[in-house]
């Protein structure tokens, strides 16, 4: 059992998991988005990644990074050149992380058994580290930027995005399952079916009638 609850812990850890309010069965992620490049370059992939991910319905693009983004998208590029010194196209580099936030770690401790209040030296040591999701590599020409970062918003959608929407999608099920294999409680005030020996004395309690 325990064993098992280790490994619904990682499922959720890994499925980068926000439950929508109102709708338990939706996914959704805040995402921050970094690029390192020429100036010109850097505005101009920034704004065809940012369009790209708001096309995504389920998620969110955060500014910064106080917000608690579930996921960092990092992206370097560079321009290429010939032997001429003639620019030739770009290469992008593009890294995608989920950070390691405190409730996180909090979750993997208590599901372990441990004290989260005993180990807030681990917690908060943990949570400054982030958990490596994708790496994209891309060389386009001069041309074809705009496709490049389609490209890539594309592949982390499929690759990052899809995977924690079917992680959370068996998740949710799997509760359900569980939910339903439990006795319904009822509101009904308690009746004895029994009479009751009181082990006081032989008073016999019974139904009221």
């Amino acid at each position: 059992m325990k064993a098992f609850k280790i490994i619904l812990c990682c499922v959720f850890l890994t499925s980068s998991v926000v439950l929508s309010e109102g709708d338990e069965s939706a996914w959704s992620a805040k995402v921050s988005v970094g690029i390192s490049a020429p100036p010109a370059l850097a505005s101009e992939i920034e704004s065809y990644v940012k369009r790209e991910l708001r096309g995504l319905h389920d998620v969110s693009i955060e500014a910064d990074l106080s917000s608690s983004p579930d996921y960092l998208v990092e992206i370097v590029a560079v321009e290429l050149e010939n032997k001429a010194g003639t620019p030739t196209g770009y290469a992008l580099s593009t890294v995608v992380v989920s950070p390691l936030s405190s409730d996180y770690i909090s979750l993997v401790v208590s599901t372990c058994g441990g004290n989260t209040n005993a180990y807030p030296g681990l917690i908060k040591s943990f949570s400054k580290y982030s958990m490596a999701e994708k790496h994209d590599l891309r060389i386009t020409d001069l041309d074809g930027l705009k496709t490049a970062c389609e490209k890539i918003v594309a592949a982390i959608d499929s690759d990052c995005f899809e995977t924690a929407r079917k992680n959370q999608a068996q998740i949710m099920a799997f509760l359900k399952k569980i939910n339903k294999s439990e006795p319904a409680k009822t509101n009904a005030p308690y009746q004895l079916t029994k009479p009751f020996v009181s082990p006081k004395s032989d008073e016999t309690i019974t139904n009221s009638p």
